[in-house]
């Protein structure tokens, strides 16, 4: 469970199952897309820019990652 796509990207690299805490699972259809935006947001932010932080969690977050746990537990 990481919200680091970086770490996430190692991991899928290794065939782990990777959580994200707010309740969607990390492949590798889109740790690419995850990765690109990063890095754009990176290099915005080097050019002297802000970008927008994560939303705040939520109890919906919160719901939806324990279906998920759950269902991967009992895969």
């Amino acid at each position: 469970i990481t919200q680091d796509y970086g770490l996430a990207s190692l991991a899928l690299g290794k065939k782990a199952t990777v959580l994200h805490h707010k309740g969607f699972e990390y492949d590798n259809d889109n740790i690419a897309n995850l990765l690109e935006s990063r890095y754009i947001s990176a290099k915005i932010r080097k050019s002297g820019k802000r970008t927008k932080g994560p939303k705040p969690f939520t109890i919906e977050d919160a719901e939806t990652f324990r279906r998920l746990l759950n269902h991967t537990l009992a895969k």
